[in-house]
C-alpha cells in the first residue's frame, strides 16, 4: 500500500504491485534496476479469478433511507436535533441550528454534513427547499467547499427576502471571517446549487504529492434544475486540516436563545464525473 499526499484532495492509498527480490519486498517498479521500487499510478489488475464491475464508494445520495449514508461526516459529534432523514419521502431535514457565542465562520459550526472529493474532476449538484421562521432572520442554508480556506452559496432569510450570496471565507482555521462575492435576490426557497471542480497544473505523480496541483471550483445555481446561472467567483480549494477538502450542505441559525427555528428539505445530493 502506498500512501500519498495530494494536497486539497487530501491523502490517497493505492494498492502498488510488489515482488519478492532477494527475499526482500520490492513495491512498485524497479525502473533503474538497483531493487528500490517507485511507486506508479496504474498497473494491470492482479488475476482474482473472475472479473468483477468497477465499483466505487457510494457518493450521490437521493435520500431515500434513515440513517446517515456512509459518505457522510458531520463536523463534530452528531447531535440528533440536527437533521431528520425521512426516507419514506425521499428527503433529510436539516434543522436550523444556532451558531456558537464566539462563531467567525462556518469553520466554528458542527452541524456540516459534508463528504470527501472523490474524484479530481467532478460536480456536485444539490436541491434545497429552505423554510426559514419568518419572525427571526439570519437563518441560512446552502452548499459549501468546506477547508481551511472555503466558499459556498448560502440562502439567507433577510429583511429584503431570500438573498442567495456566493461567499468565500480565506484562514477560515485561523478565524478568518466570509466576504460576499455576489448576491441575487429569490422568490422562492426551491432552489438547486452546484460546484464544479476542476483539477488544473501539474498532473498527479506517482511517487509524490499533489501540492502544486490548483484545485479550482466554479459555483451555480438554478431556479428549475436546468438552466444554471454562474455566481460570484472561482474559487481554490484549500485542503482542511490533515484532510482533503470536503464538499456538502448545511443549516444555520444565529445564536438566538429560542426553541423555534426553520430547515431546509434537501431532496438530493449527485455526484457527476
Amino acid at each position: 500500500m502506498h500512501f500519498q499526499d495530494v494536497g486539497a484532495y487530501g491523502r490517497l492509498v493505492h494498492l502498488q504491485p510488489m515482488e519478492w527480490v532477494d527475499d526482500w519486498p520490492v513495491i512498485g517498479i524497479d525502473k533503474d534496476g538497483d531493487g528500490c521500487g517507485e511507486p506508479v499510478l496504474t498497473y494491470k489488475k492482479p488475476n482474482v479469478g473472475k472479473n468483477y464491475p468497477i465499483c466505487t464508494p457510494q457518493e450521490s445520495d437521493e435520500f431515500d433511507g434513515y440513517t446517515l449514508s456512509p459518505q457522510w461526516q458531520w463536523q463534530a459529534n452528531i447531535n440528533e436535533k440536527w437533521a431528520y432523514f425521512n426516507g419514506g419521502e425521499g428527503f433529510v431535514r436539516l434543522y436550523s441550528y444556532p451558531i456558537p457565542e464566539d462563531y467567525k465562520s462556518l469553520w466554528d459550526v458542527s452541524n456540516l454534513m459534508l463528504q470527501k472529493t472523490p474524484a479530481p474532476n467532478f460536480t456536485a449538484t444539490t436541491k434545497l427547499t429552505f423554510k426559514p421562521t419568518e419572525k427571526y432572520k439570519g437563518e441560512r442554508t446552502g452548499l459549501v467547499v468546506m477547508g481551511m480556506d472555503y466558499a459556498g452559496l448560502v440562502v439567507e432569510n433577510t429583511d429584503n427576502g431570500l438573498v442567495l450570496s456566493q461567499v468565500e471565507c480565506l484562514k477560515a482555521d485561523r478565524g478568518g471571517t466570509e466576504k460576499v462575492n455576489a448576491s441575487v435576490p429569490l422568490k422562492d426557497g426551491t432552489i438547486y446549487l452546484r460546484a464544479k471542480f476542476s483539477a488544473k497544473g501539474d498532473k498527479i505523480k506517482a511517487s509524490e504529492g499533489g501540492h502544486d496541483l490548483l484545485v479550482k471550483c466554479n459555483l451555480s445555481y438554478s431556479t428549475d434544475g436546468k438552466k444554471f446561472q454562474p455566481l460570484g467567483e472561482t474559487f481554490q480549494v484549500k485542503e482542511g486540516k490533515w484532510i482533503g477538502a470536503k464538499v456538502g450542505i448545511f443549516c444555520t441559525r444565529p445564536a438566538i436563545l429560542t426553541n423555534d427555528g426553520g430547515w431546509t428539505d434537501a431532496d438530493w445530493f449527485r455526484i457527476e464525473k
